[in-house]
């Protein structure tokens, strides 16, 4: 079968209906999310008829007693994919879920307070140290931070550092 022109522009014009019909698919499923929309039932059934907006791929709730917790608000935005409600046995199941949660939430908190107690920490590498120390030809100990220094360096390494701990807080005060 030999190909005419006409079919030849035809099959281009499908081709081109088709790679456009894609893209604009493509478009709206990745910058149009749904919408959540509220429903309260007091039965499940495996099909429903609704009106307004409408969710693909849902997931019907067993017909269980038990808690819903949902995930989203009515109204805001969510993706394909993105979890919107959770089912749980029971309330207690539930409630042992929030302590969870609110356990989490204590322990980031106690984190963040040692974390601010603790302050900003140096790294531990070659030139972060406060105080040196020299033992020969010479004896000395000085704090870099504050320019303190003690000559009698058996002293400081015997615990005497009492003087660089004066002249540290004596800094810190005329800050």
């Amino acid at each position: 079968m030999r190909s005419t022109p006409i079919f030849k522009i035809l099959s281009a014009a499908v081709l081109a209906a088709v790679v456009v019909l894609l893209g604009v698919q493509t478009y709206r499923y990745f910058h149009r999310p749904l919408s959540v929309s509220a429903a309260y039932t007091s039965q499940v059934s495996d099909s429903i008829s609704v009106t307004g907006w409408v969710v693909r791929q849902e997931t019907a709730l067993p017909e269980v007693s038990g808690t819903l917790l949902r995930q989203v608000q009515e109204g805001e935005k969510v993706h394909a994919g993105q979890t919107v409600a959770v089912s749980y046995a029971s309330k207690s199941a539930l409630e042992t879920v929030k302590e969870l949660e609110d356990a989490e939430l204590k322990l980031q908190q106690h984190a963040e307070k040692i974390s601010d107690l603790k302050g900003v920490q140096m790294k531990i590498e070659w030139g972060s140290q406060i105080r040196s120390y020299v033992f020969m030809p010479y004896t000395l100990a000085k704090d870099t931070r504050t320019g303190y220094e003690n000559g009698n360096i058996q002293n400081v390494m015997d615990g005497d550092i009492d003087g660089f701990i004066n002249a540290y807080l004596a800094m810190k005060a005329a800050k």
